[in-house]
C-alpha cells in the first residue's frame, strides 16, 4: 500500500472515530502503525498542579502509566515546554529538550528507559492558561528517534487529529479545569462560595457546605440565597455583591472585607484577591489571620472578591 493510500484511510478513520468514540483504540493502533513506532497517547497535562491524564491510549504499559500520573507527571522535565507550544503545533521530544540533557533526569532514567523509549513526536490539539492536550506517538530503542519524515507525516494528520477530538468532544478542558479547582477549593480550611450579584449560590466548597449545615454564622436561605445570620453583615454583603456585578472581571480588584459577629466578638478579614469570573463573586469566610497568622481571639469575616 503506497503512502498516500495509507495516510488517506488513516484520516477516513480518524473522522469515523469523531463519529463513533468506540474506534478511537483502533485509530490510535494505526497511527502506532503508520509511524513505526511502540504507542500513542491522547493526554492532557495541567502545568500549574502538575498532573496529567490519559485520555486514550494504545501500546502503553498500564503499570507505567499508573506511575506517570502517580508520581512522574509532577517532575516531567518536558511538561513546562509544552505550554509553550500553539495549538496546531507539531514537534518532537528533541525539539523541547536537547537528548543529552533529557537523558540525566530522574524521569528519563525512571519512567523513559525502563520502557527503552527514545523520543516522540506531537501535536497540540487545545490549550488553555494552565493545561496542554496533545497526542503523542512514541518510539523505543528498536525503532530508533523521530525523523524529519515523521514529523511531516504528523503535520499531515495533525489537523485531522484535532477536528475529531474537537467534533467528538474528546477533551474539553474548561471542565478539566474546573475539576481541578474543584479538588483544590475543597482542600481549604476556610469556607469558600460563589454567589453572583443576587447571592445565590453557584458553588460551595466542603467546608462552606458544613458552616451552611451548623447555621451558626451563615446558611443556604430560600432559593438558594446567601445569608449572615449577622444582619449588618449580611446587608455589607449584599452591597459588595451588587458592586462585584459592575466591576470590570479583566481587571484586579480589591475584595470587600465584611465584618461578622460572632459570638459577641467582632472580627476583620482584610484579604485582596483577583478573579476573572464574569457573573460569580468569590466569597471566603474563615477566622482572622494577621501577620503572626490566626487571632489569638478567634474570630470570623468575610472577604468579597468581584
Amino acid at each position: 500500500m503506497s503512502d498516500l493510500i495509507a495516510v488517506s484511510d488513516l484520516i477516513g478513520d480518524i473522522y469515523d472515530a469523531a463519529l463513533d468514540p468506540a474506534l478511537w483504540p483502533l485509530v490510535l493502533e494505526r497511527i502506532v502503525q503508520y509511524f513505526k513506532a511502540a504507542a500513542a497517547v491522547l493526554y492532557v497535562q495541567d502545568i500549574h498542579l502538575r498532573e496529567g491524564q490519559f485520555y486514550l491510549s494504545y501500546g502503553d504499559d498500564p503499570y507505567f502509566t499508573r506511575l506517570y500520573l502517580e508520581k512522574y507527571a509532577r517532575i516531567n522535565p518536558l511538561a513546562p515546554h509544552f505550554l509553550v507550544t500553539n495549538v496546531g503545533d507539531v514537534f518532537r521530544a528533541g525539539e523541547l529538550i536537547p537528548y543529552e540533557e533529557l537523558k540525566e533526569t530522574q524521569f528519563f532514567k525512571e519512567w523513559l528507559q525502563p520502557q527503552q523509549y527514545t523520543e516522540f513526536v506531537a501535536t497540540t490539539l487545545d490549550k488553555s492558561a494552565t493545561s496542554v492536550a496533545f497526542i503523542s506517538v512514541t518510539r523505543d530503542i528498536t525503532q530508533g528517534f523521530m525523523d524529519d519524515a515523521s514529523v511531516e507525516r504528523m503535520r499531515v494528520i495533525a489537523p485531522h487529529l484535532r477536528r475529531a477530538v474537537m467534533i467528538g468532544k474528546i477533551v474539553d478542558l474548561r471542565k478539566v479545569e474546573a475539576g481541578n479547582f474543584e479538588s483544590v477549593v475543597n482542600g481549604l480550611l476556610d469556607a469558600v462560595l460563589l454567589v453572583d450579584a443576587r447571592r445565590r449560590i453557584v458553588y460551595a466548597n466542603e467546608s462552606a457546605t458544613r458552616m451552611m449545615s451548623d447555621a451558626k454564622i451563615i446558611r443556604r436561605g430560600k432559593g438558594d440565597v446567601l445569608q449572615v445570620n449577622d444582619t449588618d453583615a449580611n446587608s455589607k454583603l449584599r452591597d459588595a455583591l451588587a458592586g462585584s456585578e459592575r466591576a470590570e472581571p479583566e481587571l484586579e480588584v480589591r475584595g470587600t472585607a465584611i465584618s461578622v459577629r460572632s459570638n459577641g466578638w467582632r472580627a476583620l478579614s482584610r484579604s485582596r484577591f483577583a478573579s476573572d469570573l464574569r457573573r460569580a463573586a468569590v466569597v471566603r469566610c474563615g477566622p482572622l489571620r494577621g501577620r503572626r497568622g490566626v487571632h489569638p481571639q478567634g474570630g470570623l469575616g468575610l472577604a468579597v472578591a468581584p
